[in-house]
């Protein structure tokens, strides 16, 4: 199934409570972009540590919110920094940026 963020397993992680649920919403939305510019700076410095670090902070927060493919594609990044092989970062870098425009919106309409 295609979703970008599964609503209810975020809000089964935090025992059905909604207040909370609009509140990590907005609170990822506002921390995005600098997650965000965080690896596409570490990209263009060719810095693979920095990249490590950024991708995993994106990762984690969107795993928090079952917002899986941006995880995933985090996960990846942080692995192509691990590893210092930035030869296919761009390609994946891309589909992140495609995708996290994606759950900007599911979370705006959702919020």
């Amino acid at each position: 199934m295609d979703t970008v963020i599964n609503r209810d397993v975020a809000l089964a992680r935090i025992e059905g409570d909604e207040e909370l649920l609009n509140e990590l919403f907005q609170l990822f939305l506002e921390e995005l972009p600098g997650l965000v510019r965080g690896i596409r700076g570490a990209l263009a410095q060719h810095d693979g540590k920095a990249l490590q670090q950024a991708a995993h902070s994106l990762k984690g927060a969107a795993a928090n919110l079952a917002a899986d493919t941006v995880a995933d594609l985090a996960k990846q990044m942080e692995s192509m920094g691990r590893d210092g092989n930035l030869d296919d970062a761009s390609a994946t870098y891309a589909a992140l940026e495609a995708e996290v425009d994606r759950l900007k919106e599911a979370l705006v309409t959702l919020s």
